[in-house]
């Protein structure tokens, strides 16, 4: 009797209490989904979470990589839909509204040439953004123009001006933008609002006709070389003094080569060589002027000269055709388009870009505004700037200086 053991009591538990794992099918599958990155995985998510300033947490790391891969396919996509779609004159510019009726489908687009007219290499420079003026790049300007000739939609053309001059290349760029309108057919003029001198001028009278504002400036059709200068015997150079005057030695090879040293006097050969460059540039703008304008060369060389001139005085010489407000040009320009009753709508221009190129342009200007700041720097930038400017012919009212204040 005392061998038999009592009943064990009856649990209502669906199964009895157990501390050993799932089953293994269900503990293969869970960890299918949580198995450990790779090394190489684990890297790259880590240098990107570096790169973007993020705390390093697989959960961010994950989102970002999918947005990175994300913002990268989108780039792809737009190359080979740029590439695939060359005929489209709109993806690089868009107008807003400036005047006119809104509703017309007489579209004409005002394009914008402020400040000194720079070569494309010079305006991407962050040098001339440093100095804090404006400024007209030749290059862009000419592909605007070449956009709006080929784009069906725009039926005319306005340049608004307010420039003392630039270089040479880069002014002889934007007459060569107008000449596509013009081949096109369709009407182009120009407003002079302040200055519209030398290069400028260059822009102006590549168009069909000139209004000026009243109070303007305009013509000066002129070549200048920046000023080479020479120091002789020099005894203190910044904060080093000598008694004796300091020597510099230059090394060169190739006859002339060092010109424009400043520590040697120029010869005249090297003087009747850059007065040569200087006249053979003068004489294609007085050419260009006397074409477009119908005013003999003789009397541009020899009458109007280099000098800027009011507007009385740039009518009467044929130099511009009439003294207005921006508001008499629109007009003017509508007219040339046969608008009736001013039907029509004049569009400035914008730069859309695209979204890396304003995030990237965002970064550039706040690293720009830093460096305004810095006065040491300021200086620098704008002595090398200037320096590499002095040998180069410019078409610019007032001198180097205009570049330089």
């Amino acid at each position: 009797m005392n061998d038999i053991e009592p009943p064990k009591p009856v649990r209502n538990d669906p199964e009895p209490y157990s501390l050993t794992p799932p089953p293994p099918a269900q503990h293969k599958q869970h960890d299918k989904h949580h198995q450990p990155m790779s090394k190489f995985a684990h890297f790259g998510l880590s240098l990107l979470a570096v790169l973007l300033g993020i705390p390093l947490s697989i959960g961010t790391l994950m989102i970002f990589s999918f947005l990175f891969i994300f913002m990268i396919g989108i780039l792809i996509s737009a190359s080979f839909a740029g590439s695939s779609n060359t005929s489209d004159t709109s993806l690089k510019y868009n107008y807003s509204y400036a005047y006119g009726n809104r509703t017309s489908e007489n579209k004409i687009v005002s394009i914008s040439v402020q400040g000194p007219i720079v070569s494309q290499s010079s305006a991407g420079d962050p040098l001339s953004s440093i100095f804090g003026i404006k400024f007209a790049d030749g290059e862009l300007i000419k592909e605007q123009l070449r956009d709006a000739a080929n784009d069906s939609s725009v039926k005319g053309v306005i340049l608004e001006i307010d420039s003392p001059g630039g270089i040479i290349p880069a002014s002889k760029a934007i007459s060569d933008g107008a000449d596509y309108v013009r081949n096109a057919k369709k009407p182009i003029i120009a407003h002079v609002n302040g200055s519209g001198t030398s290069g400028a001028y260059w822009s102006a009278v590549s168009t069909d006709y000139i209004v000026a504002e009243t109070g303007s400036i305009s013509v000066n059709v002129g070549v200048i070389l920046g000023d080479i200068p020479y120091f002789k015997s020099i005894i203190a150079l910044g904060d080093v003094a000598t008694q004796e005057p300091i020597t510099f030695n230059s090394f060169s090879a190739g006859k002339y080569k060092d010109i424009g040293n400043p520590y040697r006097e120029m010869s005249q050969p090297e003087k009747d060589s850059l007065n040569k460059l200087l006249n053979n540039e003068y004489d294609t703008f007085v050419n260009y002027v006397s074409a477009r304008r119908n005013v003999p060369v003789a009397t541009i060389k020899d009458t109007i000269g280099a000098l800027p001139y009011g507007n009385k005085e740039a009518i009467e010489l044929k130099m511009i055709d009439k003294e207005g407000s921006k508001e008499v040009a629109y007009e003017e320009i509508g007219s040339r388009i046969g608008a009736k009753d001013g039907d029509f709508v004049i569009e400035k221009e914008q730069y859309s870009g695209n979204f890396f190129g304003t995030l990237f342009g965002a970064v550039f200007n706040k690293q720009v505004k830093a460096v305004k700041k810095d006065t040491a720097i300021n200086k620098d930038a704008r002595i090398r700037y200037c320096a590499s400017l002095t040998t180069k012919p410019l078409a610019v009212s007032g001198g180097l200086d205009t570049f330089c204040k």
